[in-house]
């Protein structure tokens, strides 16, 4: 495995965001100088003065061309962009525009996306006012502090102003420290590291100001601030509570540097007694006063010039914070909460408040002074960024050198030449635990990476830090940007659940000029400085069995022998396994073949078990038995499926009136309303098809067919949570997508069994080969049954005695019917809970019969429209939204009859056929 450049998303309008940012790049050149008129001219002493001319004008003309199409290409550059951590959001600006774009899925997959604008606007703001960066901050849920709730969107101003947006443009908080440009917005959270201290580190937001003042907002105050901001906007609230939260910031200046071009905070820490014993010395003297406890310092690290950088350290407590009016600034905005609301970001004329009214207090800034500084009177920096875990900076200068600092001994230990203009950034990968998956976040090793990206070069690579080698290189284009995502989720707490965020979160993202969003895939065992390690040795093995796997198509001695000379060569554990995995998912390979393979492995773990770890041995013996169990299991199961593939056919022909009244016992009124439910689904999804019955050889047959590696996949392999009576486990972590097509593969043959007399016998023997859970099977029956639009049985018996084997097996009345509620198949969930009431009279069904009738008849309506508007793709949407619990459980009592009227009112149906008589009006039969 070696690095590589992925494109995980893309920027469908870019070409619309730059013409509404900067639409004088879509003006052509127009010059006037180019309409020569030379009337007088003669032709004997005119033509070469004219000539000349016309050649001076064109090699104008050529040049502003020129210029005008490297601007066009270099245009992101000069914007404002910031992207949302958690690649859900993307803010472009450029002077007092700015354009908001959210991702969209668009396939199955969540990490395919595009990013598509969703508004833009000129923002309400004074007519000298200039945007001067932004800030996308994911806000942590106040229910589970470890998702993200909503974003908010930070504007920094020429004037000072700082301004927060929520996602859809709506004004939350507008504030002024410090009367100078804001130049650059930053912030520092928690975010789950296995390498951070363990020290707490506060989340923070830090504004810097053009002549090198520094606003430190606390993160605690500034997340409850929002959070109340918002809920004001949300409701439209004219009433302020009695508290309003406070803001908490802390405002800095650097007399001891010359100039600040950029910084990062590094921190809490806590000196050891020999450095506070220094410390104290160096600054008080023999007479200093020495704590008993040390103090606790938030460290923050500065460059720029005189000194190129400098070291602050400010102990916690030494300063009182400041606190901003927040009461009466929220009462100034709530007074026009709705005017907000409508307008967004979008300008209407306003009278222009009077700034002698409206003088805000600047708070002064405290001095700080520096710890100790790196000084080089000629070199002066120009970006650093920190590592996630705060022990590694990096800072490029304006030599065009990349330097590496260890914060924690403050000494430089590295450094790349000849890369000016870079950007760069940091990626921390974690060590790879495929089954142990019990080993906690902090015993994983952790490798970081420098990510450097040179323009001039159009290069990007990747090095080991600390004094690893190259270990990838890319060519990317000329105008793209590399972004270094230095924040997570403001307000996020860790928990152990949450530890795989960090494998989710994206650390840095490249930009194309062409939109492309691209990651980088960066495998841990590239730390490694021995090229002869044997991680290093066992991919190399890996990559050439899965070329072979790759070139071959057919099971042959040949392409045996290969895999297994390449399998001799390896030397770790783990990568035996992998092999086993590649097999596992080829095909077009028996499975006698895939158990050769796995009996090899095992005989050969038996010979060498002394050379290798215990506890390497046990996992591999584990996932051999594991998969010997369930190739076993696969192998009866496909028998089992050809041995009764003539008992099975498919059926499109709908059960009787009689049938469904007699099989369900149903009354006459309930068989009227229930019956002409599937009669009308089933005549609007059958107008175009021809009604006959298809054999099991039919190719339309819905019977999901699955490979050994796919069933293989499904299971849980690990021996910390392999039981004690050889079950099959089921992985929790698989989508519903995929446990869908797994019940359909198990149970779909069973819907058009034909053998009702033997059924009860062959089902029981079939249920038992599967060594499942009671409540996987029943699941997963539900599932098979549920997945299919329209399943027509050939009779309902069969469903029946299906229906009752399941409930013997596992009674969960609660299971049963949160499925019924959840599921989007309403005729099927109405069938199967009629089935349920013969077998179950404890329950009352009839609250959920009629719901689910109710939610079919909707379905009806929109599927019948959807016929006459087979484009439409929002009734598709629609259709897969409702639910019992969405329609019934969620929303209020008359949602259904709106919905039902907004569809009357959009396709403009009669609406003669909806009139209640008196007697159906009288009570509410749905809630």
């Amino acid at each position: 495995m070696t690095c590589s450049l992925n494109t995980i998303s893309k920027i469908d309008d870019l070409s619309r965001i730059r013409a509404i940012l900067l639409p004088h790049l879509l003006d052509s050149i127009v010059d006037n100088d180019y309409q020569t008129t030379d009337t007088d001219a003669t032709e004997d002493d005119e033509i070469p003065k004219s000539v000349a001319r016309t050649a001076a004008l064109l090699s104008t003309y050529e040049k502003k061309r020129k210029k005008t199409s490297r601007d066009r290409n270099q245009w992101l550059r000069d914007c404002q962009l910031a992207f949302s951590p958690t690649l859900n959001l993307l803010i472009i600006a450029f002077d007092q525009q700015i354009v908001v774009s959210t991702a969209r899925n668009k396939s199955s997959n969540h990490e395919q996306s595009n990013f598509i604008a969703s508004f833009d606007t000129k923002l309400q703001v004074e007519s000298n006012e200039r945007i001067t960066s932004v800030l996308c901050l994911p806000i942590a849920s106040n229910v589970k502090r470890s998702s993200t709730e909503w974003t908010c969107i930070i504007v920094g101003f020429t004037t000072g102003y700082v301004r927060i947006y929520t996602e859809d443009g709506i004004l939350l908080f507008s504030q002024i420290f410090h009367d100078e440009s804001v130049v650059q917005l930053k912030c520092h959270t928690q975010f789950p590291s296995p390498i951070r201290s363990l020290t707490e580190q506060p989340d923070e937001l830090y504004i810097r100001y053009s002549s090198s003042i520094l606003v430190v907002i606390d993160g605690l105050s500034l997340y409850q601030l929002l959070k109340v901001c918002r809920e004001h906007v949300l409701k439209s609230s004219n009433i302020l509570p009695s508290t309003s939260p406070q803001l908490s910031f802390k405002k800095w200046s650097f007399p001891d540097q010359n100039q600040v071009y950029d910084f990062v905070p590094a921190g809490l820490i806590t000196d050891n007694r020999f450095d506070q014993f220094c410390v104290a010395s160096m600054k008080g003297g023999y007479q200093a006063q020495i704590r008993s406890v040390p103090p606790l310092f938030s460290r923050l690290i500065t460059i720029g010039a005189e000194p190129y950088c400098n070291f602050y350290y400010c102990a916690e407590g030494a300063q009182t914070p400041h606190f901003t009016e927040v009461a009466s600034a929220l009462a100034d905005k709530v007074k026009s909460s709705v005017v907000s609301a409508v307008s967004r970001f979008f300008p209407f004329k306003q009278a222009s408040p009077n700034p002698e009214n409206r003088k805000v207090k600047i708070e002064p800034e405290t001095k700080l002074e520096s710890r100790f500084g790196i000084r080089d009177l000629r070199r002066h920096g120009e970006k650093i960024i920190i590592s996630p875990g705060l022990h590694i900076a990096a800072i490029c200068d304006s030599f065009g050198r990349i330097i590496i600092y260890d914060v924690h001994r403050s000494i430089a230990i590295r450094m790349f030449k000849g890369y000016r203009e870079a950007e760069i950034g940091f990626i921390q990968i974690e060590e790879s635990t495929i089954r142990d998956t019990s080993m906690s976040l902090l015993s994983r090793k952790s490798a970081l990476f420098l990510v450097i990206h040179a323009p001039k070069r159009q290069l990007v690579e990747i090095w080991g830090c600390q004094q690893g080698a190259r270990v990838a290189a890319f060519n990317v284009s000329r105008n793209s940007r590399l972004i270094y995502l230095e924040h997570y989720t403001l307000g996020w707490t860790s928990s152990g659940s949450n530890s795989s965020k960090l494998s989710q979160y994206k650390q840095c993202i490249l930009l194309e000029e062409n939109g492309e969003i691209r990651t980088f895939q960066i495998p841990f065992h590239l730390i490694l400085s021995d090229r002869n390690n044997q991680r290093a040795h066992d991919l190399t093995v890996v990559r050439q069995v899965r070329r072979l796997l790759k070139e071959s198509n057919d099971d042959n001695d040949s392409l045996k022998n290969d895999i297994h000379q390449q399998r001799k060569r390896l030397i770790s554990l783990d990568s035996q396994s992998e092999i086993l995995d590649l097999l596992f998912h080829t095909d077009y390979l028996n499975l006698d073949t895939i158990r050769m393979f796995i009996d090899e492995v095992l005989i050969d773990l038996e010979k060498t078990s002394h050379h290798h770890n215990p506890q390497e041995c046990i996992h591999l013996q584990d996932f051999c038995n594991n998969a010997l169990n369930l190739l076993n299991i696969y192998t009866v199961i496909e028998q089992y499926r050809t041995d009764n593939l003539s008992l099975l056919f498919k059926n499109e022909d709908l059960f009787s009136k009689e049938e469904f009244q007699n099989e369900l016992n149903l009354t006459d009124d309930e068989t009227t309303l229930n019956y002409q439910l599937f009669e009308q689904l089933y005549n609007n999804r059958n107008d175009n098809i021809k009604k006959k019955v298809h054999f099991i050889d039919d190719n339309n047959l819905l019977i999901s067919n699955f490979s050994f590696g796919q069933f293989q996949s499904m299971f849980i392999s690990s021996r910390h949570l392999h039981s004690i009576d050889n079950q099959l486990e089921i992985k929790s972590t698989i989508n519903s997508e995929d446990f869908s097509n797994l019940g359909l593969y198990l149970f779909s043959s069973w819907f058009w069994y034909n053998d009702i007399d033997n059924i009860e016998k062959n089902f029981h023997s079939y249920l038992k080969l599967m060594h499942l859970k009671n409540d996987d099977l029943v699941l997963l029956c539900l599932h098979s049954f549920l997945s299919i639009p329209l399943t027509l049985p050939k009779s309902i018996e069969i469903w029946k005695k299906i229906f009752s084997i399941i409930y013997s097996i596992n009674n969960n009345k609660k299971l049963l019917l949160t499925t019924f509620e959840k599921t989007t198949n309403g005729l099927t969930a109405l069938l199967l809970t009629l089935i349920l009431r013969l077998y179950d009279n404890e329950i009352n069904l009839s609250l959920l019969i009629r719901r689910l009738s109710a939610l079919v008849a909707v379905q009806n309506l929109y599927s019948s429209i959807k016929h006459n508007d087979e484009h439409n793709e929002s009734i598709d949407i629609k259709l897969n939204e409702f639910t019992v619990e969405s329609i019934f459980i969620k929303h209020r009592c008359d949602y259904l009859l709106e919905l039902i009227a907004r569809r009357i009112v959009e396709v403009a149906i009669e609406p003669s056929w909806l009139t209640m008589t008196s007697v159906d009006s009288k009570e509410n039969s749905f809630q």
